[in-house]
């Protein structure tokens, strides 16, 4: 059984960030997938550096800042900020980890 953990705006409960902090690594081992969601990527402050090593995946969604596709910016190639700061409401710009890699594309996503 897969469970998925989704935890909004992680970032305002620091001892909550340290603690998932130290168990990310291991959570596959148990099928527990985190689904984390902030305004801006570089909110999550403790947990940042760990999440790029754990074979995250991201989704931008439209009306995102720009400033969640500079931290992006190499992963996301060829996609432009452009892209991202045109999309359409209820899309988003995704890089998504599967079984070959990453895949990087445009989703529209349900109202």
């Amino acid at each position: 059984m897969k469970v998925n953990l989704v935890i909004d705006k992680l970032y305002q409960v620091h001892n909550t960030e340290t603690y998932l902090t130290q168990k990310l690594s291991r959570l596959a081992k148990y099928s527990a997938k985190p689904i984390l969601s902030c305004h801006y990527i570089n909110q999550l402050k403790i947990i940042r550096d760990e999440l790029r090593s754990a074979n995250c995946s991201y989704m931008l969604i439209s009306g995102c800042d720009s400033k969640n596709y500079d931290e992006l910016k190499s992963e996301l190639q060829p996609f432009e900020e452009e892209d991202l700061l045109k999309l359409p409401k209820y899309h988003s710009l995704n890089y998504i980890k599967n079984a070959t890699g990453y895949a990087r594309f445009i989703t529209k996503l349900p109202k």
